[in-house]
């Protein structure tokens, strides 16, 4: 074989090997770059949890209970109503962890006062239906947006509590948290622009609830730390019951 056409054959081969080494590259990269953003995937699923609420009092009716909930702010508890079974409760705080509430029962008992331990469940959320990687990544985000805040809020109100941060370390806390619970939203509706079917829909009502609860609270404003930690309880257990009715609203 000539020279010329050798080295033609060899340069062929050579050039063709690189180009299928950088399509494998580059196809590797499309797969890995956004977490598959581009690829179809079959609905989320969110699991169940619980919280359990402090409650201070309890009554046969909700006017009954709400008669507590002067005094309960005034002790920086949340002084909302909630109602299960038949039965309203006016809660104080609320935790994720069951050990934690149990030891405040202990330490209210202890200083003279009664309480009971109240489950508050948040059912599964299942949402059924083909979305591409964007529209997943926010409906995730979305759903499990109302825990997150809960626990954000909580650790603020926490620090507030035990004086780990000040009243204007807190309010700075809570308007960090306030552009990340808008950008959440902003996402899921750019996400979700055209495609508004009866799960999403519910679930960005939901989201601007919540915003429109976050954003009340930065502009109560409150100066009093007594009160800012009784509107920090009061507005994390709203999100909870917020979540709590949108996983009912899905499952039927």
């Amino acid at each position: 074989m000539p020279k010329k056409s050798k080295f033609f054959l060899i340069t062929v081969l050579v050039v063709s090997f690189a180009l299928i080494i950088s399509l494998a590259d580059l196809f590797s990269s499309f797969l890995t770059i956004g977490n598959f953003a581009f690829l179809p995937s079959q609905g989320v699923k969110i699991s169940s949890y619980k919280i359990y609420a402090i409650s201070l009092a309890r009554s046969s009716t909700s006017s009954g209970a709400s008669e507590n909930i002067k005094e309960v702010k005034t002790r920086s508890g949340a002084g909302y109503v909630y109602q299960a079974n038949g039965i309203y409760y006016c809660l104080a705080s609320a935790y994720e962890n069951e050990n934690d509430a149990i030891n405040v029962q202990n330490n209210l008992k202890e200083s003279g006062t009664e309480s009971q331990i109240i489950e508050i469940p948040v059912g599964q959320i299942s949402v059924d239906m083909s979305l591409s990687g964007t529209e997943r990544t926010a409906l995730l985000e979305a759903l499990n947006s109302f825990k997150a805040n809960f626990k954000t809020l909580y650790d603020i109100s926490i620090s507030l509590d035990t004086g780990v941060k000040n009243l204007v370390e807190c309010k700075l806390e809570l308007s960090k948290q306030m552009d990340k619970i808008a950008k959440v939203q902003q996402d899921f509706e750019s996400a979700f622009k055209t495609k508004l079917t009866g799960e999403i829909f519910k679930t960005k009502l939901k989201l601007m609830e919540q915003t429109s609860f976050v954003q009340g609270l930065v502009e109560l404003n409150l100066n009093e730390k007594v009160l800012f930690s009784s509107a920090l309880k009061e507005f994390y257990i709203k999100v909870i019951i917020l979540n709590k009715t949108l996983a009912s609203e899905i499952l039927n």
